[in-house]
């Protein structure tokens, strides 16, 4: 099954058993939203960030990185933006690997930001 943003002919991300698996855990954690990260798999393509829903697993929002490296700074800036932090960020870790090439971080609403979805 993939998931989509509001344009049906973007393909977000395939849900297999990695992003199952970190779904589960994340909503074990209690993380209201997971956040992942895939490449492009167009050469020269800028990665792809989704928020999922832990709950129902459905598309929050999406964004493409800008770059074709792994830039984790300008997408911890790009959810600061939006009001959320990752738990990667406020650790100040690297993402973790998902078995299908990409990767993955918990997401919270951001405690000091205008945006706060989950109060």
């Amino acid at each position: 099954m993939s998931r989509y943003l509001p344009d049906p002919s973007i393909p977000v991300a395939d849900l297999g058993r990695a992003v199952h698996a970190a779904l589960g855990d994340a909503r074990e954690a209690g993380a209201p939203l997971l956040a992942i990260a895939y490449p492009s798999p167009q050469p020269g393509g800028s990665w792809h960030v989704t928020a999922l829903e832990t709950d129902t697993s459905d598309v929050r929002f999406g964004f493409h990185s800008g770059s074709p490296e792994w830039d984790s700074v300008a997408v911890e800036r790009e959810f600061r933006r939006r009001g959320y932090d990752s738990l990667a960020g406020v650790l100040r870790q690297e993402w973790t690997g998902l078995a299908d090439g990409g990767r993955c971080t918990r997401l919270f609403s951001d405690p000091h930001g205008e945006d706060d979805h989950w109060s």
